[in-house]
């Protein structure tokens, strides 16, 4: 079970998963050792699988696409696009399109082979190019909303039960019961002038 302390160092960790211990010590106001400690614990559980590096593939001279098909054997049509270098998630969802493929190309033969291997399995499969990309991280929310943390509202005291509602101040966020909590806080930080 997560609580406010741990979910303090998610955030920073969130915002920049390469901050040092001194770093997430200041912005949480927890000492070294116990930033340290809670950091591993949060580790050896499972709950922080690992940190990792986004790569802007505009950059490297690729581009992402959008795949779009139909397929009877969602099983079998993965193991063979997966077989595609450049191929980097794959949704599979119910209904007409039932296969969603995000790949990064740079060459015009490679998305040609592969908009030949997907006309194969559906003739009105569909590659379009992404232009943005918009990652919304509401990971704190909800692991909150799933129970698996023990919040208190930073007005109330009570216990937070389902989607907290939140108030980012300084580089903080803060997380309350209620609106009417959430607008008590957001009051006294603005009489208080610390906006």
């Amino acid at each position: 079970m997560l609580d406010e302390l741990d979910i303090r160092i998610l955030e920073v960790l969130l915002h920049d998963p390469r901050a040092p211990i001194s770093h997430i010590s200041k912005e949480t106001g927890l000492s070294r050792p116990t930033v340290r400690a809670r950091l591993k614990k949060l580790l050896e559980s499972g709950i922080v699988k690992g940190f990792r590096i986004e790569l802007d593939e505009e950059k490297m001279g690729s581009r992402t696409f959008l795949l779009t098909l139909s397929v009877k054997n969602a099983d079998e049509a993965i193991k063979e696009i997966l077989g595609f270098g450049g191929v980097y998630e794959v949704y599979v969802s119910p209904g007409q399109q039932n296969l969603l493929v995000f790949l990064h190309a740079s060459d015009i033969d490679f998305l040609a082979n592969i908009l030949d291997f997907a006309k194969k399995l559906d003739p009105l499969a569909e590659l379009r190019l992404v232009t943005s990309i918009i990652r919304v991280d509401r990971s704190i929310e909800r692991i909150i909303a799933s129970g698996k943390a023990t919040i208190h509202c930073e007005t109330c005291g009570t216990l937070i039960r389902g989607t907290p509602f939140t108030y980012t101040h300084g580089n903080r966020k803060h997380y309350f019961c209620c609106p009417v909590c959430k607008q008590a806080f957001v009051d006294k930080v603005r009489k208080s002038g610390h906006q």
